[in-house]
């Protein structure tokens, strides 16, 4: 099992430099690299908090907001991943028709393109899972894993 968080340009590349107004795209990730089915421990992220973005200047943050206004939260007691596949949580920054409001994410923030700067955005994963009647298993992620600064210039 793996998790990921990226910060992405429209064309789906990692990336941590844009141009003012090019697509900034968030995406967090869970993988499922077993043979078997795998069931999450919903939720899979801290909703609370899930990919803010904060403005960075010289180590203080501030926060400019969230890609989203609102979130689907499912009362499923797990998150299904198919064997050797994984489970996306994608949204741009701005609205995009090439990345339409998909669950979790009931509608998206009348955000505007990012001015010129220094970000940092984060989650907060919770990564406890299980195959079929096994007990649960928790793996503890480094924080710093799930932390990813990106700039405007």
């Amino acid at each position: 099992m793996s998790a990921t968080y990226l910060v992405l340009n429209e064309q789906g590349q990692e990336t941590a430099v844009f141009a003012p107004g090019e697509a900034i795209v968030l995406r967090y990730e869970v993988r499922n690299d077993t043979d078997q089915e795998v069931y999450f421990n919903n939720p899979v992220f801290d909703y609370a908090h899930f990919m803010e973005v904060s403005r960075d200047d010289n180590g203080q943050l501030s926060l400019v907001g969230k890609p989203y206004t609102s979130m689907s939260l499912t009362y499923n007691m797990y998150v299904v991943v198919a064997a050797h596949s994984a489970r996306s949580f994608t949204i741009p920054w701005v609205a995009s028709s090439k990345y339409p409001n998909a669950y979790p994410f009931n509608s998206h923030a009348l955000n505007a393109p990012l001015p010129v700067g220094r970000y940092h955005t984060s989650v907060q994963p919770r990564l406890t899972w299980h195959h079929g009647t096994e007990a649960d298993v928790t793996v503890l992620s480094a924080a710093q894993d799930f932390v990813r600064t990106f700039e405007v210039r």
